[in-house]
């Protein structure tokens, strides 16, 4: 059975016109995840690339992390999970 997340903040995309066009939607990162971000920034440097370590970073600094961020974060678990068997 999956967790819900529970949204923590809506941020809105516009358009050149101004025009709502998106919506993104934030959730609040609690510790074990953040415990998480730490644990990828710190031991597993070799498989990063820039934009995964800004995205981490950004997690660590603003504590909340957006649907998007969901996917791979997953994926880095999964990556993680594999190189410590």
């Amino acid at each position: 059975m999956a967790i819900a997340m529970e949204i923590y903040r809506v941020d809105y995309n516009y358009d050149i016109l101004g025009r709502k066009v998106g919506i993104n939607y934030y959730y609040k990162a609690d510790f074990a995840r953040l415990k998480f971000v730490n644990i990828l920034l710190t031991e597993c440097e070799h498989y990063l690339d820039d934009k995964d370590q800004k995205m981490l970073r950004a997690i660590l600094r603003t504590k909340e992390y957006s649907e998007y961020d969901v996917d791979r974060l997953k994926e880095l678990r999964k990556m993680y999970i594999e190189d410590n068997k």
